[in-house]
């Protein structure tokens, strides 16, 4: 997945909502949510660099937190990306770790009462958070679900931390392309459309935050870009 990233920035329009919701809610730092391991933001690092937002640091938390990956991104990018090394659960975040929250391709692993509870646990901690996935059911998605085993073989060369594993396991016993092929639909399946979004958001009691929930055409990508955004709004403290 990191290397889709890498090649087609899949996410660059989220960067800038990013960019926009830092600048409304005053954020002072992001703390990316089921971060594994650290997908795009490197290049969102890249993006808020370029955009004078270069004193925003991004912590990286996930319920199984890949400390090698954290190690890495932490010596690219010092002081800028931090790993947080214990634990944390999406759904019950501490109190203690403020910040603007953003989650990318992982929405979808939440079933409907558990993505309430990531929501609502925003709220309750007067967090904004920014929610983006790639993905959705529709038959292009499917259709590039599919063929993916075929493209895979392309696409491992450039993978980072290239080894024996990846090789032998991509090109002698196919196992990789049919596993990624696999998780690739599974995942479809269980993303959320604009309206499922929308019906989450009216279970929330939350009047003093503002919701927006579209999708947007990536060109480079050549995919929609679904987003679930929300923050106070009168957020006016540094969080």
């Amino acid at each position: 997945m990191r290397v889709f990233y890498d090649i087609f920035n899949t996410y660059e329009l989220a960067y800038k909502k990013i960019s926009e919701i830092i600048d409304i809610t005053k954020s002072t730092q992001i703390v990316d949510c089921c971060s594994g391991s650290g997908g795009p933001i490197p290049h969102l690092r890249d993006y808020l660099n370029k955009n004078n937002k270069e004193f925003i640091p991004i912590t990286l938390t996930d319920k199984y937190p890949n400390i090698a990956c954290y190690e890495q991104l932490e010596a690219l990018y010092p002081n800028q990306i931090v790993g947080h090394r214990s634990p944390i659960d999406a759904t019950n975040f501490p109190k203690e770790m403020t910040g603007l929250r953003t989650i990318f391709s992982s929405f979808h692993h939440f079933k409907p009462d558990e993505a309430i509870k990531v929501l609502k646990n925003a709220i309750d901690n007067d967090a904004p958070i920014a929610i983006f996935e790639t993905i959705h059911r529709s038959p292009a998605d499917f259709l590039r679900a599919f063929l993916s085993p075929l493209f895979i073989p392309f696409i491992i060369p450039f993978s980072r931390n290239l080894n024996w594993r990846k090789i032998f396991f991509t090109y002698l016993i196919p196992i990789i392309p049919f596993t990624f092929a696999w998780d690739y639909i599974a995942s479809i399946a269980r993303t959320y459309s604009i309206k499922e979004m929308e019906t989450l958001v009216a279970q929330l009691n939350a009047p003093h935050y503002e919701w927006e929930i579209g999708k947007e055409w990536s060109k480079q990508a050549k995919c929609y870009i679904y987003y679930l955004v929300g923050f106070p709004i009168k957020s006016s403290q540094n969080r």
